[in-house]
């Protein structure tokens, strides 16, 4: 009994925090659109509201929200996680609006941007943020 008991501690403890879930999540969604981006030749955009964020295609001169992508889809946030955004050092305002703050070129380059994804009243953040258009994830104590 007392050695089931020490494997269900290990596993529920094992979980990740939502905050780093969502980070890890957004780099692989972010990474997706850089690729896709460079395969299709597209230039597709990411915008982060108060309380979802969206994927965006652009198409003939204007932004249009992606719609048919199963992966690329618009998604709510996750409620116990704090999302601070900065675009090229400067804090971007969460907005209901139909412009990107994220940028992913057809030639790879992303806008530069950090992420700061925490839980709230927890000082652990997770950073993503694109550097040399990487996609990169860090935790900051």
């Amino acid at each position: 009994m007392g050695i089931i008991f020490s494997l269900m501690s290990l596993s529920i403890g094992a979980q990740p925090s939502p905050a780093k879930r969502s980070a890890k999540h957004l780099q692989q969604l972010f990474s997706f659109a850089q690729e896709e981006a460079i395969l299709t030749g597209k230039v597709l955009g990411w915008h982060l509201n108060t309380d979802e964020y969206k994927f965006y295609r652009h198409v003939q001169q204007k932004w249009q929200l992606i719609t048919q992508d199963k992966i690329l889809q618009t998604q709510a946030l996750a409620s116990v996680v704090e999302y601070e955004l900065l675009i090229s050092g400067m804090q971007a305002k969460k907005v209901v609006q139909n412009m990107p703050q994220i940028i992913f070129m057809p030639d790879g380059s992303v806008t530069e941007f950090e992420l700061l994804l925490s839980l709230q009243n927890e000082p652990e953040k997770y950073r993503l943020w694109s550097q040399q258009d990487k996609i990169k994830l860090e935790v900051k104590p």
